[in-house]
């Protein structure tokens, strides 16, 4: 991947295109744009804009089944991240 597609495929991403959308686009393999956008950090960036996004959602008094449906993770997934939300926010 060369750096104009990693910063491409970067922007991509925050804005939430899924890495098929992404490799389709670039005429590569999903797993190499997930293998290159994680060695860049991008990963890391993508998850904290969610949980930053999940926590609000918390704070704005939303069920965890409004925000699995907002967020597109399955109820499953975001009932384990609020849930450690709410146990950090405890220990406070």
């Amino acid at each position: 991947m060369t750096p104009e597609q990693l910063e491409e495929a970067r922007s991509l991403v925050i804005k939430g295109a899924t890495y098929a959308e992404i490799a389709e686009r670039m005429s590569l393999s999903p797993d190499a744009v997930q293998s290159h956008l994680s060695a860049d950090g991008v990963l890391k960036e993508r998850r904290r804009l969610r949980n930053d996004k999940i926590f609000e959602m918390l704070q704005e008094g939303k069920t965890t089944r409004e925000i699995s449906v907002v967020i597109g993770l399955t109820f499953a997934g975001t009932r384990n991240i609020t849930s450690k939300m709410r146990k950090y926010a405890k220990q406070k």
